[in-house]
């Protein structure tokens, strides 16, 4: 399902990102990112494992203190079922919740390509949609560099953008971004 998307690697980024900040959380209970980076390389390479989507710190941090208490039967007691179960019970539900994420962006991807068919009319260009689903966001020179559009074909887009309320235009020094908004966040 993940290959369905514009860019896989923008999921997978993000869950990089929210798997260090709870990995830290949670200092050694979870295995290291170079740890769940070789198992996920691994089963990557062994043709079991597509993609590496799963986030599971944020299901061990939500329960924390079973963990805790399931760990500790492990390790005073051999009570590897229950920790098993819990690990199973883990992977399950963070599995529904990534496949319910992927599908709401696709189904978000399906509204901007209409959305943006009809604020950008016959200028209208896939790849910018597929773009603004690897980004947070835009700018003139995101555009020209990646040989989307020249500078004056950009600047039209992101104004009608921004006038849509796709984007949100947004001056960082000399720049101007344009964040990515839309109104069903």
């Amino acid at each position: 399902m993940c290959e369905s998307l514009p860019d896989p690697s923008l999921l997978i980024n993000t869950i990089v990102l929210q798997e260090s900040k709870d990995t830290s959380a949670i200092e050694n209970i979870v295995t290291t990112q170079d740890e769940l980076y070789k198992a996920a390389l691994y089963l990557s390479q062994q043709k079991l494992l597509k993609q590496p989507v799963l986030y599971l710190s944020s299901y061990v941090v939500k329960y924390k203190t079973e963990y805790y208490q399931l760990l500790k039967g492990v390790t005073e007691n051999g009570n590897w079922n229950d920790w098993v179960m819990f690990m199973l019970t883990a992977v399950t539900e963070t599995a529904q919740l990534t496949t319910r994420t992927i599908r709401a962006m696709l189904i978000l991807r399906e509204e901007m390509d209409a959305v943006m068919k009809e604020i950008l009319g016959t200028s209208f260009n896939y790849d910018l949609l597929k773009l603004l689903f690897t980004m947070p966001y835009l700018k003139i020179e995101l555009l020209e560099r990646t040989q989307l559009a020249h500078r004056q074909t950009a600047a039209s887009w992101l104004k009608k953008l921004a006038a849509g309320n796709i984007l949100s235009p947004q001056k960082m020094g000399r720049s101007t971004i344009s964040a990515y908004m839309p109104e069903y966040q």
